[in-house]
C-alpha cells in the first residue's frame, strides 16, 4: 500500500506539517523523521541535523558513526551532536505517543494510535527484548518478511520507544550474546556485567543447572540483589545455553570446553556405560556434523577420562561409566560367578544376564552367552540351564552347529515342497513353515530367503508385508557347488568395506577403524585387508594429517532419495504406514525440509502415545513431567531402559527442533540437507516403527 504525505507550510515558523500515513509504521518512519526535523530545526541547520540522525543510527547505509567523528565532519563539538540526537529522539517520541504537542508539527492520528499500540505490546512482554523476537512481532503484525526490515530502522524505532541497544560483547563473558534491546530506565551496565560474569562460569559445566541455583549462588556469594527475571532474560540471549524445560538449562554439547565435559554429557544422556571408542566416535560425529572438522584423538580422550574423578573405568573392557552410577567394576565373568554363588542353584541365560545387567548396565548379552558356553568355569547342565563347573554336575553334550551347506540344503528341500504346486506365498507364512520344518532360528531363515537366487520379494499394497514369488523351481541344482561361484575372501572383505562406507555417506573414516569393523565379521590379516582395499576404485582414499581415510561420496543428483522400503516391512499399523509413505514422497530437493519436519512430528507423537499407553497399563513408570516435552520423553525411555541408544534419540530431537524452529532453507541449503536425509530419515523411521510396535504390544 502506498504512503500519502500532505504538506502545508506557511511563511511563518508556526506552519503546520500534516503527515498522513498507512498503518505500517515502517513505511512512514523515515519521512516522518525528516519532516519533523525540517519543521523544528533552524532552516540553516536542517540538512546537518538530518545527516546527524542518519549517521548516528546508520539509516542511510547501515553504518553508524560515533559522536566525535560526526562532530569533526560537521565542524562542531561532540556534545552538540549528542544534543541534536537527544532532541530528535525525545521530542519525536513524545509526539508519536501523544504525550507532547507541537505547534510546528502534527502527526496523523492513525499513525499515533499504531505507534502506541506497538509500544504497549512490546512493554507487555519483557523489558529486555531479543532482536529475533522483535522481528517476529513485526512479521506477524504486518505480514511481512522480518528479514526485509533493516536493523538500522528497527534500532531507530526502538530508541524512539525508550529502549537502548545492548552490547553483544560483555566483559567477563567469553562468547557473544544475541542482539537485543533493554528499556533505558531498567538498563544497569554493572548488573549486566555481574550477571554475565557469573553465567560465564557455567559454560565449563556439562551438568544441568536451574535458574534458582544461579540466582541464589550469585546473590549469596557477591551480596548482589539481582532480579531472577533479569537472569532469565540474559540466559535467553546466550546462544550457547539450551533451555530444557521450565527454569532448567544446560550448555549445548558443542560449546562444552573439553572432551571430558562432552563425554560426561554423552554418558549422562546414554544412561549406560560406553566404550571409549564409541564415545570418541560420537564426539567426532558431532563435530563433523557441525562443520568444525575438529577430531579428538582416542588417547587424548582416555587421558582426560582417567584424570577426571567423575568417570570410572569398568575393568579392562574399555568401557567407562559415571562414578555416581555405582556400577560394578569387576569383569563380567566375575559378576557371572557371583550370580551363581548368590542364587545357589542353576540359572538360565536370561537370569544370568539380568544379574549382570543390574551390576553392569549395558553389558552385552552376546558376551554373557559366549562366556557361559566357552569358559571352563561354567557348565551347561540342561536346556538353557547353567551352573558353576566346580559344583560337579555332569555337563550335557553341546549341540553341533549346522554348517552353511547343510542349512542351504534343508531350506532348498523345504522350498521345493512348498512351491511344488504354487508360485507365490506370503513372506511371513513362508518363514513360519520353514522355521517349523527345519527347526532353524527365524533370523537365519529370513536372511537366507531374502538373498535366495530363485525367489523375488515384492511389497503388496493389500498386505502388511511382502509376497514371495518363485522364479525358478529347480532347487536341486542349487546344492551343487559347481553351479555358482564361491565367494572369495576378497569378495567378502570388499563387500563389508563398501557396506560400512555406504551406511555413512560423505563421511571420512580412518582405514584402521574400518579394518577393526571388517575383522569382526570377516577374519583377515591387516596386509590382506589393505591390499583388497587398494583395489577398490569406487571409494575415495586419501591421506590427511598423517592419517589414511576412506570416503564414499554420495550426491543426490536426481533431486530425491530412495528410502529402503524394507524398513516398513515390520510396521503393522496401516494408518502409520500410509503416513510414512506420504512423507517419504516429500524427500526431494524441493520439500526435503518439510519431509523431515513431518517425520519429526510423527516421531514425537508415536513416542508420546507409547508413553501414555505404558503409563496407563503400568508397564513402566511415567510421570506427568515425562510427557511435557520431547527431551523429557527421551529421558524417560532411556531411564526405563526401553531404548538403549539415547544419544541417537537426542539427535532426532535436535533435528526436529531445527526443522520446527530454524529458518526456511534456500535451494543450496536444501541440497545439503538432502545429502544427509538418508541417515536421518532411516533413523526416524526405525524409531517411529519401534515405538509404534511397543505400543501395540501393550494394547494387545
Amino acid at each position: 500500500m502506498d504512503q500519502e504525505v500532505s504538506v502545508n507550510i506557511a511563511d511563518s515558523e508556526t506552519a503546520k506539517l500534516l503527515v498522513i500515513s498507512t498503518v505500517n509504521l515502517f513505511d512512514s518512519l523515515m519521512s516522518v523523521t525528516e519532516d519533523f526535523i525540517k519543521a523544528t530545526s533552524q532552516s540553516s541547520k536542517v540538512d546537518r541535523d538530518i545527516d546527524i540522525v542518519k549517521k548516528r543510527f546508520g539509516l542511510e547505509n547501515g553504518i553508524t558513526y560515533c559522536l566525535e567523528d560526526i562532530g569533526a565532519y560537521h565542524g562542531i563539538v561532540r556534545e552538540r551532536v549528542r544534543q541534536v540526537e537527544d532532541r530528535v529522539i525525545s521530542q519525536l517520541s513524545g509526539l508519536m505517543d501523544g504525550s507532547k504537542e507541537s505547534k510546528k508539527f502534527n502527526i496523523q492520528k492513525d499513525l499515533t494510535q499504531e505507534y502506541c499500540q506497538i509500544k504497549d505490546s512490546l512493554l507487555s512482554l519483557d523489558y529486555i527484548l531479543a532482536e529475533e523476537d522483535v522481528r517476529i512481532f513485526f512479521k506477524d503484525r504486518y505480514e511481512i518478511n522480518e528479514k526485509n526490515i533493516p536493523f538500522s530502522l528497527l534500532n531507530f524505532l526502538m530508541e524512539l520507544m525508550g529502549y537502548c541497544s545492548m552490547p553483544t560483547k560483555n566483559n567477563g563473558y567469553r562468547w557473544s550474546v544475541k542482539s537485543a534491546w533493554c528499556l533505558k530506565e531498567r538498563y544497569d551496565m554493572n548488573d549486566f556485567k555481574k550477571a554475565f560474569s557469573h553465567i560465564n562460569t557455567l559454560l565449563d559445566k556439562s551438568e544441568k543447572f536451574t535458574l534458582f541455583d544461579i540466582v541464589v549462588s550469585l546473590n549469596k556469594a557477591k551480596r548482589h540483589h539481582l532480579d531472577k527475571d533479569l537472569i532469565r532474560m540474559l540466559l535467553a540471549l546466550c546462544p550457547e545455553i539450551d533451555r530444557l524445560e521450565e527454569d532448567t538449562y544446560q550448555v549445548k554439547l558443542e560449546f562444552l570446553p573439553s572432551a571430558a565435559e562432552k563425554a560426561y554429557r554423552i554418558l549422562h544422556l546414554e544412561g549406560n556405560p560406553l566404550h571409549f571408542r564409541g564415545i570418541t566416535k560420537t564426539l567426532n560425529h558431532t563435530e563433523l556434523n557441525l562443520g568444525k572438522g575438529k577430531r579428538i584423538k582416542i588417547e587424548n580422550l582416555k587421558n582426560q577420562l582417567g584424570a577426571d574423578d567423575r568417570f570410572m573405568p569398568i575393568g579392562k573392557s574399555g568401557y567407562w561409566a559415571l562414578a555416581d552410577w555405582k556400577v560394578a567394576t569387576e569383569t563380567i565373568i566375575k559378576i557371572m560367578e557371583d550370580s551363581f554363588h548368590e542364587s545357589g542353584k542353576p540359572l538360565s541365560l536370561q537370569e544370568v544376564y539380568q544379574y549382570v545387567d543390574g551390576k553392569r548396565p549395558g553389558a552385552s548379552l552376546k558376551s554373557v552367552t559366549v562366556y557361559l558356553n566357552h569358559q571352563d568355569i561354567f557348565s551347561r547342565v540342561g536346556r538353557n540351564q547353567y551352573e558353576l563347573a566346580a559344583w560337579g554336575a555332569k555337563p550335557i553334550q553341546k549341540i553341533k552347529r549346522r554348517k552353511a551347506d547343510e542349512i542351504s540344503h534343508l531350506i532348498n528341500t523345504t522350498l521345493k515342497k512348498i512351491f511344488l504346486d504354487r508360485d507365490s506365498i506370503v513372506f511371513a507364512d513362508l518363514v513360519r513353515v520353514i522355521k517349523e520344518e527345519t527347526k532353524m532360528v527365524e533370523v537365519t531363515v529370513r536372511n537366507r530367503l531374502k538373498s535366495h537366487p530363485n525367489l523375488v520379494l515384492k511389497q503388496d499394497s493389500n498386505l502388511k508385508g511382502y509376497m514371495v514369488y518363485c522364479t525358478n523351481k529347480d532347487f536341486d541344482n542349487l546344492d551343487n557347488p559347481g553351479n555358482h561361484r564361491k565367494r572369495t575372501l576378497r569378495d567378502k572383505v570388499q563387500d563389508e568395506i563398501l557396506s560400512i562406507l555406504q551406511n555413512n555417506p560423505n563421511r571420512a573414516i580412518v582405514k584402521g577403524v574400518i579394518y577393526n569393523q571388517v575383522n569382526k565379521v570377516v577374519e583377515c590379516k591387516k596386509q590382506t585387508f589393505y591390499m583388497y582395499l587398494r583395489e577398490m576404485k569406487d571409494i575415495k582414499q586419501y591421506l590427511e594429517n598423517g592419517k589414511h581415510y576412506c570416503l564414499f561420496e554420495h550426491q543426490e543428483e536426481k533431486g530425491s532419495i530412495d528410502i529402503d522400503m524394507n524398513l516398513l516391512a515390520e510396521c503393522s499399523d496401516l494408518k502409520l504406514l500410509d503416513q510414512l509413505k506420504r512423507v517419504i514422497g516429500k524427500l526431494n530437493v524441493d520439500e526435503v525440509d518439510l519431509g523431515l519436519f513431518d517425520l519429526g512430528r510423527i516421531f514425537e507423537n508415536e513416542l508420546k502415545d507409547y508413553l501414555m499407553a505404558a503409563r496407563d497399563h503400568a508397564v513402566i513408570q511415567v510421570n506427568q513431567k515425562d510427557l511435557q516435552r520431547l527431551v523429557n520423553m527421551i529421558d524417560c525411555v532411556v531411564r526405563e531402559k526401553v531404548a538403549t541408544k539415547g544419544y541417537y534419540l537426542h539427535i532426532l530431537r535436535e533435528e526436529r527442533n531445527e526443522r520446527a524452529h530454524g529458518k526456511i532453507p534456500n535451494l543450496e541449503e536444501r541440497k545439503k540437507l538432502l545429502n544427509k536425509a538418508h541417515y536421518v530419515a532411516d533413523l526416524y523411521i526405525q524409531k517411529i516403527i519401534f515405538f509404534n510396535s511397543k505400543r501395540h504390544e501393550i494394547m494387545a
